[in-house]
């Protein structure tokens, strides 16, 4: 597990110190204090920060009420806190698409997985009302196959259109790396055909075959 910096412990800490407080009212600055593992000047300090905490507006009738300076420690309006972010209907729209591409580039791959997306989708649509459908991108699934073959170093014959010369050939490739330039991905490969290393766009590739040889 990372270890945090100091300023998000701190913050974890603080959201830790509101569903506290709210079912230890009055406890004391040193309880609270050892609870947390820091020290009372420190804790105090937090508590000031929490004060100034709460909702859009920030009038007092947002923020949160903390009184600790008869050394108990109390807090009120706190509740609106508690309300769940609700998201707007372009947010759940682009859960839910990401949510389509995610399950697509899995398929065939990880089908528990596609099958638990599956699910949280249907779910987030009936609850939200809101539907949307990812167009089929041949990108993705082409990306996790080459990406297969660089992690296993095999050897793939792939079916290329060359726009230059508009015609489809086929080559047999050492796959090394998929970058991206200008807004499109591209296979960066060993090509045997031209004995030298090439860019394929993966938009440009239509099949793709791995051979039973692996990259050299």
């Amino acid at each position: 597990m990372p270890e945090f910096s100091a300023p998000l412990k701190e913050v974890a800490r603080m959201l830790d110190l509101v569903p506290y407080l709210s079912t230890h009212s009055f406890i004391s600055l040193k309880q609270l204090a050892d609870e947390f593992a820091v020290s009372e000047k420190e804790i105090a300090k937090e508590l000031t920060t929490l004060s100034m905490c709460g909702l859009p507006g920030y009038t007092p009738y947002e923020l949160i009420e903390v009184f600790f300076e008869s050394g108990f420690v109390t807090i009120n309006n706190h509740d609106p806190l508690d309300i769940p972010r609700a998201l707007s209907f372009t947010e759940i729209a682009t859960l839910l698409l990401g949510l389509e591409i995610l399950r697509d580039s899995l398929e065939g791959e990880l089908p528990g997985i596609s099958t638990e997306i599956s699910s949280l989708i249907e779910m987030l649509s009936r609850l939200s009302g809101a539907s949307v459908t990812a167009e089929p991108d041949s990108t993705i699934q082409t990306t996790v196959e080459l990406s297969r073959a660089i992690g296993s170093g095999t050897a793939l014959s792939i079916s290329y259109h060359s726009t230059s010369k508009d015609q489809v050939s086929t080559r047999i490739v050492e796959p090394l790396d998929i970058i991206e330039s200008d807004g499109h991905k591209y296979l960066s490969a060993y090509c045997r055909q031209a004995e030298g290393f090439r860019r394929f766009r993966l938009d440009r590739i239509e099949v793709i075959e791995a051979l039973g040889d692996v990259s050299r």
